[in-house]
């Protein structure tokens, strides 16, 4: 490892650490009846900023999966639950039709566990919406 590449490293560590701990309001849609995978619509680049944004971007490029932590509320200490993720292009899914997406937006595909492992959540509720007005989602803070 040269010198060089010693602050890319450090930098890309702290933006990850940055990433995990964010907080982003979500809502889901099913992908097929009885699915156990959801389209989940994250509010983000607002929030988060561009940096964090990116850094979700760079992080996901290869279609990798990755874990996310599931609350059902902001000051909750410990996720209800943590399923696998990764970030989709909404553009190219029927499912997504009636819930338009903007650049301040990240679409991921979710997958709830199996039943049998309890430690990842596979039974947090959530609430399935047929279209973004219906979420309220441009209420959602």
């Amino acid at each position: 490892m040269t010198h060089i590449a010693v602050p890319d490293v450090s930098g890309l560590d702290s933006a990850v650490a940055s990433v995990l701990s964010d907080r982003l309001p979500v809502y889901f849609v099913p992908q097929g009846a009885g699915n156990k995978t959801l389209f989940a619509i994250v509010k983000g680049a607002e929030q988060v900023g561009q940096d964090h944004f990116s850094t979700w971007r760079c992080l996901t490029k290869n279609k990798s999966l990755f874990s996310v932590c599931l609350f059902y509320t902001d000051v909750q200490k410990v996720a209800s639950g943590q399923w696998d993720a990764e970030i989709i292009n909404p553009f190219v899914i029927d499912e997504l039709k009636d819930h338009p997406v903007t650049a301040a937006e990240i679409v991921l595909r979710v997958h709830r566990p199996d039943a049998a492992d309890k430690t990842r959540g596979p039974d947090f509720k959530v609430k399935i919406f047929g279209d973004k007005a219906a979420a309220n989602y441009d209420e959602i803070n």
